[in-house]
């Protein structure tokens, strides 16, 4: 994976700018692919997994989101474990497990998916957190 290059439209964006800059910082480490994505309102994306490149303990990159736009009901399954990820917080997933997404709500929900590269200083802090195997969260 390489580095981040930024875009004339990440140019026009100084606060996503701004907190991919947080997270390099934060973790010591550089941001790769970066998108914003949408699920629209009562749709579904399907069970899926995103390969070993995401593998927290073998891999080279770990996938973060930071939710925007969301509601309760939609439903991020990683595993067989449902997990809510409240908006404005930075969240490690673990994608190279089964995983899929319900938007059973009235919204559409909006992420910003960051891929970073996998460090030992990423991997410790999810690896301390409540749920190391699915989803590890920060303010």
């Amino acid at each position: 994976m390489e580095a981040c290059c930024p875009t004339s439209h990440l140019k026009k964006l100084p606060y996503i700018s701004a907190i991919l800059d947080r997270i390099e910082k934060r973790f010591n480490l550089k941001t790769g692919l970066v998108r914003i994505f949408k699920l629209p309102a009562g749709s579904k994306l399907p069970r899926h997994r995103d390969g070993s490149v995401s593998d927290l303990y073998s891999g080279k990159v770990c996938r973060l989101h930071i939710p925007i736009i969301t509601s309760p009901g939609v439903q991020f399954i990683i595993g067989n474990k449902s997990f809510y990820l409240e908006p404005g917080k930075l969240y490690f997933t673990n994608v190279s497990l089964p995983h899929f997404v319900i938007n059973d709500s009235s919204v559409d929900r909006i992420h910003l998916i960051i891929d970073v590269h996998a460090n030992d200083e990423i991997r410790t802090f999810i690896q301390e957190s409540p749920e190391p195997d699915y989803v590890s969260w920060t303010k």
